[in-house]
């Protein structure tokens, strides 16, 4: 039989005082106690809630989960949200940059995703190759995919205004 700090009778007979635990000691399972009117309380919550309820004459009876009708509006809400704000933007920027890719032409300044700005001095309609011209006084030339250009910049300023 265990004894110990709440047990009502002490083992073998002989008495012991309650064991204070010590700081440095880690605590054990047998230092926590159930409060017996939380655990009372709970009892009972459990138990009012097993009872069937006594239905009133005439009217229908609820069902458990609430309304069910609700959940299929509440889906199509949630799918909607996530429609218009988040998939309906990303595919029109990505229409945008598929359009700008597909105008490129030649003397056009780029900035690559990299952060290299040049000029395109060679782009075919058929080819995923580009080439910029990225030094003036060297003339130096680098060929990248399609791809990789991030953005078109706009002669005179118009960078700033968005495109119509």
């Amino acid at each position: 039989m265990p004894s110990g700090r709440f047990c009502s009778t002490p083992a073998h007979g002989t008495h012991t005082t309650p064991r204070t635990p010590n700081v440095a000691e880690p605590r054990k399972l047998r230092d926590f106690a159930v409060n017996p009117y939380i655990f009372s309380a709970g009892c009972t919550l459990v138990a009012d809630a097993q009872q069937p309820q006594q239905p009133v004459h005439g009217a229908q009876r609820e069902s458990p989960c609430g309304n069910m009708g609700t959940l299929p509006v509440i889906l199509l809400v949630t799918f909607l949200f996530m429609y218009l704000f988040m998939i309906r933007p990303q595919s029109r920027q990505r229409s945008q940059k598929e359009q700008m890719l597909r105008n490129l032409k030649k003397n056009d300044k780029v900035v690559t995703i990299g952060g290299i700005l040049g000029t395109v001095t060679n782009v075919q309609a058929d080819s995923n190759e580009v080439t910029i011209k990225v030094d003036d006084s060297n003339n130096t030339k680098i060929r990248i995919l399609r791809s990789a250009i991030h953005e078109v910049l706009r002669d005179g300023g118009e960078d700033d205004k968005p495109a119509a």
